[in-house]
């Protein structure tokens, strides 16, 4: 891992239409979609494992997604 690195991601927290997503829409495989939220620390941890330093997290204002940025040493 290149120190000095920099690694950003959104993580879905949330979402008020998982239903509706799961039943009508399909992926590029024609499969019905099936979206799994999860909460910011699990992909935070992840990262961690890789290597990285969470510096910051923030939700957008309705609290959907997470943007993540991460460091290595």
């Amino acid at each position: 891992m290149v120190s000095g690195g920099t690694l950003a991601f959104t993580t879905q927290t949330h979402h008020p239409q998982l239903d509706f997503i799961a039943n009508v829409l399909p992926n590029r495989n024609g499969d019905l979609w099936v979206m799994k939220c999860h909460p910011a620390e699990e992909p935070e941890s992840w990262a961690k494992t890789a290597g990285f330093t969470t510096t910051s997290t923030r939700s957008e204002k309705l609290g959907l997604f997470t943007v993540t940025t991460c460091t290595t040493a």
